[in-house]
């Protein structure tokens, strides 16, 4: 499939009168700058607040989870006197 140059020639014609037909407005970067910084800085926030979100519920269930634990059934502390090691004294060789 070849193009022919004057097919070439059209389209560039058709491309150049569109272009000649927009008109920039002076402020355009600055409202679409604008623009992207707020919709960033709501993203950034609803980031921090899911974030938030799901902490607080794990600590919730998390909290839930242990008030509803049986405490009868497991001992954590005996109250027994750890073992005694007995260390055998390390031989040394001149002075310490």
């Amino acid at each position: 499939m070849t193009e022919s140059p004057r097919s070439d020639e059209l389209l560039r014609d058709v491309l150049e009168s569109l272009a000649a037909q927009v008109t920039v407005s002076p402020d355009a970067y600055h409202e679409v700058r604008a623009e992207w910084v707020r919709r960033q800085r709501r993203r950034k926030r609803l980031g921090v607040l899911i974030a938030i979100v799901v902490i607080a519920l794990a600590d919730l269930i998390g909290l839930w989870a242990l008030n509803r634990a049986d405490t009868g059934d497991s001992v954590i502390f005996d109250d027994r006197a750890p073992a005694q090691r007995q260390e055998q004294p390390v031989p040394r060789l001149g002075q310490p």
